[in-house]
């Protein structure tokens, strides 16, 4: 027979090789409830006892606040001048979005917590403690926790120690150092500004002076004088005059032109209107309507400061007005009005000569400036460039200057260092051993050691407790299981048993045979008893025995089986002995106690 139907516990599954039967672990353990308590109850004991003997760990903690980077040290001016320069910024380390993360990790590092390893391992000594071969990575990893609360700026320091008296003094030793740090940071930070500042200071006094003497010599040599126009750019709010010192000669580009270049365009802009205008001339006196001659030389003349300045367009308004007048009293041809029209001609004349005279003069003269301002090609561009260079080099200077003023400023103030939000305190209980968790885990390990302890034991004895398993050891037919709960129904079963198998072979006699020794058990005696009484009373002839000559005087058998008596090999040796004897085996009666 396969070994697989002779383990109480396990079942072929198509899913599961071999899966425990929940079902029967429950029987198990209530069939050895005496073995899973005690068990349960030794280790509860054991692990109750062992909290009181074994030596708490008490734990303290305090909370402190860490600057997000390092320019939240300063003031906003002081962060505005760090993130100003790029060098300065490296210098201080504030360039990096992780700066938390770079502060917890620096405030772990031996260079902070070896002093406090010291002064922790020096009080542990003193007390008593033997901490000779306590290394510093151990003393770290075992009795100290920093971290970072999630999405805050706020490190919780915890400290764990077997002698409570320690805890107070080396959290207040680490929250003194931590403090020592943010303070020594800002001025080492803001030391290492000014160095840098001063070494910039010095590079661009240099540049400046140099570009300068340059520039002045250029302009002598070719005798140029810049121009400058202001172009600041247009912010949202007013700079304070500190900020304008500060960030306005960076934020300004002077826009510029020069001397030269601004007589040429003057001059070529001359030459144009002059040209325009003694065109103008010309096309009004090559034209042969003369119609409105003296409005049109009036208003062109008029703009000509020279002509003006002689009073010449005024008479020629004044001999129109005159002109006017007189026709309202006399014919076209009175003497009067004659004298007036000659007169008037005349002056146009004379407007027409000193107009053209004037406009050549200015072209001529305009001419002459075009000529004397020529430099040789890239002159220009060379005085530009040296002239930004210097402009450059100079508002550098003088934002680097403003900058190193107010850094000075800024170290020169106290500074409060990083913030505690909760003093060094200890817990009220020892974080080690919690007696409440400590008992329910020893109650909970020995019931589970108490369980496999059973389940091993039975596996062990071999002995079957599963009716199923009992059935399949003894393939015979299954005429009835009887359990401890349903005794009463016992006699019923006995009465149709023996009326209407038994009874009915009148020739014949039944054996019932115990796969046990009878003497040892009460329930199969109880069955054995109910048996014999009703086939008495029935007038039937029976006989309950397991000795294997009686059995052959049979004509038939049935076996009474009851689980829990006997191992796998039992019943197999039993089975083998019924096919030997070549019995008459009809049926099985089962006594399940344990259902």
């Amino acid at each position: 027979m396969d070994n697989s139907t002779q383990n109480n516990f396990f079942t072929n599954d198509p899913n599961t090789e071999s899966s425990i039967k929940f079902d029967q672990l429950i029987k198990t353990i209530l069939r050895k409830k005496n073995l899973v308590a005690g068990i349960t109850v030794l280790t509860f004991v054991s692990s109750t006892v062992i909290t009181f003997l074994v030596r708490p760990i008490w734990e303290g903690s305090f909370q402190i606040v860490l600057s997000d980077n390092n320019s939240d040290s300063f003031s906003s001016m002081g962060a505005a001048i760090i993130n100003s320069q790029p060098g300065l910024k490296r210098l201080l380390g504030a360039q990096g979005e992780n700066q938390l993360d770079t502060e917890v990790k620096i405030l772990e590092s031996s260079s902070i917590l070896r002093p406090i390893y010291k002064f922790a391992k020096k009080s542990e000594a003193a007390l008593g403690e033997d901490v000779s071969d306590l290394l510093y990575e151990d003393w770290k990893d075992d009795n100290l926790k920093i971290e970072l609360e999630t999405n805050t700026s706020v490190l919780k320091i915890k400290y764990q120690s077997k002698n409570k008296q320690t805890i107070i003094p080396v959290l207040e030793k680490i929250s003194n150092k931590y403090q020592e740090y943010s303070k020594r940071d800002r001025i080492r930070g803001l030391k290492k500004g000014l160095i840098y500042l001063d070494e910039q200071i010095d590079n661009f006094t240099k540049k400046t002076e140099d570009s300068l003497l340059l520039l002045d010599d250029f302009a002598q040599k070719y005798n140029i004088v810049p121009i400058v126009r202001s172009s600041k750019i247009v912010e949202d709010r007013e700079l304070s005059d500190l900020e304008t010192k500060i960030f306005s000669p960076i934020e300004s580009s002077p826009i510029f032109t020069t001397s030269l270049e601004q007589e040429r365009v003057l001059a070529t802009s001359s030459i144009e209107e002059s040209e325009y205008k003694l065109g103008e001339i010309k096309k009004l006196f090559a034209s042969e309507s003369n119609k409105n001659i003296s409005e049109k030389i009036y208003y062109l003349t008029s703009t000509i400061p020279e002509l003006e300045a002689q009073g010449l367009p005024r008479r020629l308004v004044l001999l129109e007005t005159q002109l006017i007048n007189l026709r309202e009293k006399f014919k076209e041809d009175d003497i009067s009005i004659q004298k007036t029209l000659k007169k008037r001609d005349s002056t146009i004349e004379i407007l027409k000569k000193q107009a053209i005279s004037f406009l050549n003069a200015k072209i001529s003269e305009a001419n002459a400036i075009i000529e004397k301002t020529k430099r040789p090609e890239g002159t220009l561009t060379k005085f530009k460039e040296i002239y930004r260079a210097s402009i450059r080099n100079n508002t550098t200077l003088n934002t680097l200057e403003s900058q190193r003023s107010f850094l000075a400023l800024e170290k020169a103030k106290s500074e409060d260092p990083w913030e505690l939000i909760s003093t060094p305190t200890i817990l009220s209980d020892p974080v080690f051993p919690s007696k409440l968790r400590f008992m329910a885990s020893g109650l909970i390990l020995g019931a589970v050691i108490g369980i496999f302890a059973a389940y091993y034991k039975e596996k062990k004895s071999e002995i079957v407790y599963d009716k199923n398993t009992l059935s399949e050891l003894l393939p015979y037919k299954l005429l009835k299981t009887f359990t401890y709960k349903n005794i009463s129904s016992w006699q019923n079963f006995v009465e149709i048993l023996i009326d209407n198998i038994v009874k009915n072979e009148k020739t014949k006699f039944c054996a019932f045979v115990p796969v046990c020794d009878l003497s040892d058990n009460n329930l199969i005696n109880k069955l054995i008893t109910l048996l014999q009484n009703y086939s008495k009373k029935a007038d039937v002839k029976i006989e309950v025995t397991n000795d294997s000559s009686e059995i052959k005087k049979s004509s038939f058998q049935i076996l009474i089986a009851q689980t829990g008596l006997y191992t796998h090999s039992d019943l197999l040796d039993f089975n083998e002995s019924i096919n030997i004897q070549n019995l008459n085996v009809i049926g099985m009666i089962i006594l399940d106690e344990f259902n």
